[in-house]
């Protein structure tokens, strides 16, 4: 059985240094936790979070 996920990964823009060092050092191990993710998102302000920019965007790389 195929594994279809996607996740997003936020870090806001405006979070301190250390948070965000402790964002970056992470990140790559905990998409390595995961398996069957096909798509993955960068989102850094609410903004990015838009379920219709998100949407259109799954539909432009899954196929």
């Amino acid at each position: 059985m195929k594994k279809d996920g996607r996740r997003v990964n936020k870090c806001d823009e405006n979070a301190k240094i250390g948070d965000k060092m402790i964002y970056a050092s992470s990140k790559d191990t905990i998409k390595k936790s995961f398996t069957g993710l096909s798509l993955e998102f960068q989102a850094n302000d609410e903004g990015d979070l838009d379920y219709k920019a998100l949407s259109e965007e799954v539909e432009k790389r899954a196929y």
